[in-house]
């Protein structure tokens, strides 16, 4: 099969067969390495680079030619890796040899790419080349290190490549007097450059000297049974500056002189003759020995991308314009067998990112059956380079086998890992450790999908992600431009989008699918011509009346809609009712006229009567110092020249306060929301408070009651204490005088809350956000209509004709007698801490306060710079006293910040990771106990280490809410046949599931009580999971979720595992699990990080959400698509919870 090319079209099957076939693929995407496999809750994709069920192969036989490539480069240049130094004897050379095999075998690899010329000389038996200086000063062979290797490497399933440096011919020196005799510069000065860097470098730009590079290869192929040849990244010389400090220049002009005629560019010149030696090698190799394959190992970036040449978004030296590499003309002439890229950088390098780069050489190779084999720097272990390099690369390996192009990795730096500097032998083994077999890549008869952003989308944004899957078999392009892939077919990649419509066309197996995404809002021919043609603007006049009709008459809505209790004289009311009627607010006997809000042109029609929005400011009964008027209900009375009778309706209950006057209110049940203001997010607020919290309501509206610590509770989480009801015979004591009301206000004005005796539960004490009661108190409703005019305007004063001018004499107003009821309702005095005891009970740790009253404090707990803080409001701080405090594992002394209306208890933590959550109890016998949770000394030895612990798993998402998509989404065909899409998603509940599900496995193995919020596809809300978590309260929770990215951010460079927490509880548990789930598979860690989220927010026990990964990385979404994946997740999070107790454990020990 000649190479660069599509690989064939497999022998079609029978019609029955290939209709099977086709639903198999449509339903699994051939799992292919499944076969031992028993979880099935979620469907998997084709993942060949799945850890083989079938056994490695014995000693002695073939090597599977599938088997996974895990080689390592041995250096004989300057006797870096062999021989340890030159002239050693036979048996000296042959043990340092079964060194690096039986170091090879402990770490797991599999093929050798041995240097048997490092500059024109040979480390084997050559006709061409002198024996290597490396070998022997005298040069003389005593030993031949590549048959030996040939002969006792295959026996061991290791596979042996000849490694050439084929244009290098001195290392040090350009006088060719000085070589030995037989070197091919010697014999031949004028195939030779001198360069500035000291070194005589064959001239590639001569036929003969390209001819002499290959027969050198041709000898190695046919002297010996090797398995490849692979040449390494030097060319021309890597460029150093000269005397002048500029760039030397290569002295090739003879050359370019004689041969360069057909180019006017010297360096297209020079890249050409690469070519035609690479090409011609490839030949030679394949003409002699079919069965051996010939490669290079080029410098991992081909170009930097100037956004027109193809190249990698990196920004580093350049082997195309400096060496003269030009791997993709190498890759499109079918020149290599295989390419091993020397992406010798980190992920977080802004160099040349590794993820960015072997995406590149993937999108290059895709589509070809040259396979890449990437080259990693363990060398870098033992540099600066890499600080902390443990689990590189493990990292890198597995990132890369997702790739559709890549079938082997390749160890640069021997020495440290025979040496296992810092953790590189340990690393090697573990990425090495399953046997993997790369199976034949098959069709999954699916056509090309974008599942994000969707064909049709309208975006924000200049440029966006296109995410998607195809057919993994046959080549992808968009745009005639190369698609790399996953080996399920999965893809992603950035485009930048022009202003309206954006079209893209893919094509794969001579189909094409036409995409189109917006940059902005869609518009057509003929939404631009009515927009051009309508009336900008149009007739007042000519629209249409909107009138509210009903055919009854009645007062059908009042305002305000909640129960009030104000300290103000006046409260904005207002109802719906026939226009034309007079209508009336009565508040405890108090009676105040309502004017309408909008003039009707018409007040009734052939259905009914037209209905309008009548308001006012109306009075309220002005309740003494200290007491409480209970108004009742507002009665609204309408009359209208229609109707015999008034029509009445009673509206919310009205009370008003007099100065230091409010209403004993006690929360009926645990978890009981405290909000900053009525508004305000549940992440801002105090702490739920426990059953039994009890303070004074000094004001109520729109549901909720003003505490006089600052904070607002609903109505329904609290109950009202009573009061005592004053007699009325006591009334003339309270007022000697009935009072008298004063004319109603037409514009509403708002009342104001009275000011917060509370604070903020922040750091810094500051009053808590107070929201207007002004905005409450506007006209609202789902019939209010637009304020107007005022009454006096709705009714102009008219003179009668006839009648002299004489002013009539104003009518006495009938006194009115407040009918409400008058409670006592003095605001007592605050409470005082006198004492507190802290004791360690063992799984928590008690700190009791007793008060010199029954009080039951609001109160809030939060951690602060490394502390924990206890307020309690309502509570006179300047004469509360600080608890005693003994023994126990979280702190060991405690601060008072007293304030007159609270007091602050300071509790420094000895590790701010050494905290598990707090609550507090009301207990009948007067105390208050704040209950804090001590680390937890498991039995690690025990089989069974967390016998007793009760472990809630929540699966983020499920049923309707399908969470993040990947690249695969049922039915996002990009034509109108169903078929090329696949009838299933795996979404983020999928896959967020079967995470749950093998973690409940591996927990419950443990020992825990593991209960989980879903166990099937099923909508559950979030909120509804969270007062799950109320009732349960577990030891702890871990959510599992996937992450995802916006359209906007380029996906191709995010990936890794997070940790979330939202109470200062759950960090620790959010590290330890993160941590281990990214360890496990192998992803970066990005640490964690609080987040607002509902199912982290219980302060009584540790919560954490693990993003185990991006569903918008296709390599993330490859793995956990795959039943490897999920198992390897699911260990992490066993891992990590163990990781867990075990820190507990060390902190209960100190």
């Amino acid at each position: 099969m000649p190479k660069g090319t599509p690989m064939p079209k497999k022998r079609r099957l029978p019609p029955s067969l290939s209709a099977l076939a086709a639903l198999l693929a449509l339903f699994c995407l051939i799992p292919i390495l499944f076969s031992s496999c028993r979880r099935k809750e979620l469907p998997v994709t084709s993942n060949p680079a799945e850890p083989s069920p079938v056994p490695s192969v014995e000693a002695g036989h073939l090597i599977d030619p599938d088997s996974e490539l895990r080689g390592v480069w041995i250096a004989s240049v300057w006797n870096l890796d062999y021989p340890s130094r030159t002239d050693l004897s036979a048996d000296e050379l042959r043990a340092e040899l079964d060194e690096i095999l039986s170091v090879m075998e402990e770490n797991r690899l599999n093929a050798i790419f041995f240097q048997v010329r490092t500059a024109g000389d040979a480390l084997y038996d050559s006709d061409l080349f002198p024996v290597s200086q490396a070998l022997s000063t005298a040069g003389t062979l005593t030993f031949d290190p590549l048959r030996y290797l040939v002969e006792t490497a295959r026996p061991r399933n290791i596979r042996v490549f000849a490694w050439v440096n084929p244009l290098r011919a001195t290392l040090l020196g350009t006088d060719v007097s000085a070589l030995p005799a037989g070197h091919p510069a010697k014999e031949h000065p004028e195939w030779t450059v001198a360069y500035a860097d000291g070194r005589l470098y064959f001239d590639a730009g001569l036929p003969e000297v390209r001819q002499f590079i290959t027969d050198g290869v041709r000898e190695i192929v046919m002297k010996y049974d090797v398995d490849g040849v692979a040449f390494d990244d030097y060319f021309y010389p890597y460029p150093v500056n000269g005397d002048d400090g500029r760039q030397a220049d290569f002295g090739d002009d003879k050359t370019f002189r004689l041969y360069g005629g057909d180019f006017d560019d010297r360096g297209d010149w020079r890249r050409d003759n690469i070519n035609r030696l690479v090409g011609l090698v490839h030949d030679t190799v394949r003409f002699i020995d079919p069965e051996c394959v010939f490669g290079v190992s080029p410098y991992g970036v081909w170009q930097n991308s100037d956004g027109k040449n193809g190249g990698s978004d990196s920004r580093s030296f350049e082997a195309y314009k400096s060496l003269y590499c030009d791997a993709p003309a190498w890759i499109e002439a079918g020149s290599v067998d295989f390419l091993s890229p020397q992406i010798y950088w980190d992920f977080e390098t802004d160099q040349a990112p590794f993820d960015t780069m072997v995406r590149w050489w993937n999108d290059r190779l895709d589509g070809t059956d040259i396979k890449l084999w990437v080259s990693h720097a363990c060398y870098k272990y033992d540099e600066p380079d890499w600080p902390d390099p443990a689990g590189q690369l493990c990292q890198q390996i597995t990132y890369a086998r997702s790739e559709r192009s890549y079938y082997g990795s390749i160890l640069y730096g021997y020495d440290e890992l025979k040496r296992n500097s810092r953790g590189a032998s340990d690393d090697t083994k573990e990425a090495f450790e399953p046997e993997i077999i790369y199976s034949p890549t098959l069709s999954n008869g699916l056509g090309v999908t974008v599942s994000s952003p969707l064909p049709g989308t309208e975006l924000d944004g200049a440029s966006t992600y296109v995410m998607g899957m195809s057919d993994p078999y046959y080549p992808l392009t968009v745009d005639g431009r190369k698609v790399g892939r996953t080996k399920s077919g999965f893809f992603s990649f950035v485009v930048t989008l022009d202003p309206g419509e954006n079209t893209f066309v893919f094509e794969q197996n001579g189909k094409k699918y036409v995409y189109t995404i917006w940059f902005g809002k869609k518009t057509s021919a003929v939404e631009e011509t009515e927009l051009s043609e309508a009336d900008p603007d149009p007739d007042p006049a000519q629209e249409e009346e909107e009138l509210t009709v009903l055919d009854r008459l009645a007062v059908t809505w009042s305002y305000p809609v909640t129960d009030v209790m104000t300290d103000e004289d006046i409260l904005w009311v207002s109802c719906t009712a026939p226009a034309g009627s007079d209508v009336t607010a009565d508040i405890g006997g108090l009676v105040t006229k309502l004017v309408p809000l909008s003039s009707p042109s018409k007040e009734k029609t052939e259905d009914g009567w037209v209905y309008i929005s009548y308001g006012a400011n109306a009075k309220l009964p002005e309740a003494p110092a200290n007491y409480l008027w209970d108004c009742g209900p507002v009665r609204f009375t309408a009359t209208h020249p229609d109707s015999d009778e008034p029509l009445t309706r009673d509206g919310i209950r009205v009370r008003t306060l007099g100065e230091h006057a409010g209403v004993p209110v006690r929360a009926k049940a645990d978890y009981t929301s405290l909000k900053i203001s009525r508004q305000s997010s549940y992440y801002s607020d105090y702490t739920v408070q426990s059953a039994g919290m009890t303070d004074l309501a000094v004001a109520q509206r729109d549901g909720f009651y003003l505490l006089r610590m600052g904070g607002f509770v609903a109505e329904g989480d609290v109950e009202e204490l009573p009061l005592d009801r004053v007699d009325p015979a006591d009334f003339a004591s309270l007022f000697p005088e009935p009072p008298i009301s004063e004319d109603a206000e037409d514009a509403p004005r708002g009342e104001e809350e009275p000011e917060s005796a509370g604070s903020e539960p922040t750091e810094t004490e500051a009053e808590p956000e107070s929201v207007s009661e002004e905005e409450a108190e506007s006209p609202a409703g789902p019939e209010a209509e637009p304020e107007t005019e005022s009454e006096s305007e709705a009714e102009p004063e008219t003179e009668s004709e006839g009648e002299p001018e004489t002013e009539a004499e104003p009518e006495p107003e009938p006194e009115e007698v407040i009918t409400a009821d008058l409670y006592g309702a003095m605001l007592p005095g605050r409470a005082t801490v006198l004492s507190g005891e802290t004791f360690n009970r063992g799984r928590v740790t008690e700190v009791v306060f007793r008060m010199d009253s029954d009080a039951a404090p609001p109160y809030n707990g939060t951690v602060e710079d490394g502390s924990f803080v206890l307020t309690f409001y309502s509570v006179n701080g300047t004469r509360s006293a600080a608890p005693s405090v003994s023994s126990n594992p979280l702190f060991d002394s405690v601060e008072i910040l007293p304030f007159s209306d609270r007091v602050r208890y300071v509790f420094p933590l000895r590790d701010v990771l050494n905290f598990y959550g707090f609550d507090l109890e009301y207990r009948e016998s007067g105390e208050t106990v704040l209950i804090l949770r001590n680390p937890y000394a498991a039995d690690l030895k025990s089989d069974t280490p967390l016998d007793g612990i009760r472990i809630v798993l929540d699966a983020g998402h499920g049923g309707s809410d399908p969470g993040a998509f990947g690249p695969l989404r049922a039915n996002s065909s990009l034509t109108d046949n169903a078929s090329d899409a696949p009838g299933f998603s795996n979404s983020e509940k999928d896959i967020n599931l079967a995470l749950t599900l093998a973690a409940a496995e591996k927990l419950s193995s443990l020992g825990a009580d593991v209960i989980l919020t879903r166990e099937e596809d099923v909508t559950f809300d979030t909120l509804s999971r969270a007062e799950l978590l109320e009732t349960l309260e577990p030891d702890l929770c871990l959510s599992l979720h996937q992450n995802s990215m916006g359209y906007s951010s380029d996906i191709t460079k995010i990936r890794g595992t997070l940790g979330l927490f939202c109470e200062a509880g759950g960090q620790l548990l959010a590290d330890c699990v993160g941590r281990s789930v990214a360890s496990a598979l192998y992803r970066n860690y990005r640490g964690t990080s609080w987040q607002a989220l509902a199912m982290c927010r219980n302060p009584k026990f540790p919560q954490a959400l693990i993003e185990v990964g991006f569903m918008t990385s296709v390599e993330e979404y490859e793995t956990m698509t795959s039943e490897a994946g999920i198992e390897r997740g699911a260990q992490g999070i066993a891992d990590g919870v163990m990781m867990y107790f075990e820190r507990m454990a060390e902190y209960a020990g100190q």
